[in-house]
């Protein structure tokens, strides 16, 4: 037992208690409204919710969009509601935003549209232009507005406007930043294409809750961090994990088993700061898939953790698994030592025509039509992808590239000298759909009667393999 905690120990402590004292389950619950209750529902969270939360959902979004309704009503009508189903349906703001701007051409005809203003002169905008306008601003305003309404019913103090610091912060962003606000003044977003975010704000505590503060800090001190078997966790992170374990009950892969699920979080990848991205930019190889592997999706996925190795069972658990709801499928590689490597070993992603990442069958004809890649020395993996996993169809994944792909084109239309370089890699970059959903923290992508796996840790394997006469004897006559 250590008598101290160590700094990683204290700093998590600190972490702990900020986040027991600002509920971030209500929090979500307060931005996303009905959706994510029933998301969070599903995963046994107890979110303290009313179904008004979908009528203040409503009335925020009708007040955002009112602009809108003043000059073209039936427009703002559409636009309100696409917000609400997208937010209902459990959409965070950057799917909701990708929505509008995939629809809101089509509800323009794409047609200009302009916009008179009393006392000024009016303005015009093509349709793709005013979709990425609307589609900037009015979701991640929304979003702000549950997030901040959150955060007062939390308990917090206020809110705090944070600004990106960087070459694109314009004066107004920056001499907001760090400015304590009400809960009724303006909030972010400022303008279109403002990045600035509310953060909670909490007033420094008096002498009696510091003491007390210090008290629960030092009872919880207390646990044996460190044991002969159990060394002590390197970085807050892990030890705020650690704390966290006690009170939250762990998710089993079945009932009575003692197999854990994957921890799957939705972890989207801010290409702007990212290692692939940044190597790709150093020299994007613009002929990748004429080699094995992609490796600018395998760095991808180890910034997110989604390198892991998959859950391995015995035969017997992964019936029970799949019993409980999770998704059966099959690989078949051509040698043993593939498959070793795909439990145990290192991340490989390979390439396909419908994505980089690894391909598995599904389906009741699933051995079948692995057998084919089995060779005469190959083996073939019993799998099943956890039923949790954040899936997507692979004709809405090409709708959002291709709306992706049109809002960077336009880009590069008036980008200067500088950047246009870093959109082009930019393009190039997300024209891989494995790429693409990954960077989106998509756990896997479902191509037509198979599934491209991009999150390796989303999957549960059979320990043993299979070999080809094995396999012939599980094909269904």
């Amino acid at each position: 037992m250590v008598d101290t905690p160590s700094p990683p120990v204290q700093d998590s402590l600190n972490s702990l208690n900020t986040r027991m004292e600002l509920n971030m389950v209500e929090v979500l619950a307060k931005s996303y409204g009905e959706g994510f209750v029933k998301a969070a529902e599903a995963l046994d969270a107890k979110p303290q919710v009313t179904k008004d939360d979908s009528k203040i959902l409503r009335e925020d979004v009708a007040r955002l969009t009112k602009p809108i309704q003043d000059y073209n009503k039936a427009l703002a009508g559409k636009i309100d509601q696409i917000v609400r189903d997208s937010f209902a349906a459990g959409k965070d703001d950057l799917e909701v935003g990708r929505i509008l701007r995939a629809r809101i051409p089509e509800i323009l005809n794409n047609e200009p549209i302009t916009i008179q203003r009393p006392g000024k002169r009016p303005v015009s905008f093509t349709a793709e232009e005013y979709a990425d306008m609307v589609s900037n601003v009015v979701p991640y305003a929304v979003r702000n507005e549950g997030y901040i309404r959150g955060l007062k019913d939390a308990g917090a103090d206020g809110w705090q406007s944070v600004a990106v610091d960087d070459e694109r912060m314009c004066p107004m962003c920056g001499a907001k930043h760090g400015q304590v606000y009400g809960w009724d003044d303006p909030k972010p977003p400022f303008h279109v294409s403002c990045r600035c975010r509310p953060v909670a704000y909490f007033r420094p505590k008096t002498k009696e809750e510091l003491a007390e503060s210090a008290r629960i800090k030092a009872k919880m001190a207390e646990k044996p961090w460190e044991t002969q078997d159990t060394p002590l966790p390197e970085t807050a992170d892990e030890v705020a994990e650690a704390l966290i374990d006690d009170i939250i009950p762990k998710k089993m892969a079945y009932p009575g088993s003692k197999i854990e699920r994957p921890k799957l979080e939705s972890k989207a990848i801010d290409l702007t700061t990212s290692k692939a991205f940044a190597l790709a930019k150093q020299n994007f190889d613009f002929e990748l898939p004429i080699g094995n592997e992609d490796k600018y999706l395998k760095e991808m996925a180890s910034e997110i953790g989604f390198n892991k190795p998959p859950v391995l069972v015995s035969k017997a658990e992964l019936d029970k698994i799949i019993a409980e709801g999770h998704i059966p499928l099959a690989r078949g590689v051509s040698k043993a030592e593939f498959a070793d490597e795909f439990l145990t070993g290192d991340y490989f992603a390979g390439k396909g025509v419908n994505g980089n990442g690894i391909y598995v069958a599904a389906g009741e004809d699933r051995y079948k039509r692995s057998i084919a890649y089995l060779g005469e020395e190959g083996t073939l993996m019993n799998l099943a992808l956890d039923n949790g996993a954040k899936i997507i169809d692979i004709e809405e994944l090409k709708d959002l590239m291709e709306s992706e792909r049109s809002s960077l084109i336009r880009s590069l239309r008036t980008a200067k000298a500088d950047e246009k370089e870093s959109l082009t890699v930019m393009r190039h970059f997300l024209a891989d759909p494995g790429r693409f959903a990954m960077a989106r923290g998509y756990d896997a992508v479902k191509v037509y009667d198979d599934y491209l796996i991009l999150n390796r840790n989303a999957l549960y394997a059979q320990k043993t393999t299979l070999r080809k006469e094995e396999v012939k004897k599980l094909i269904l006559p």
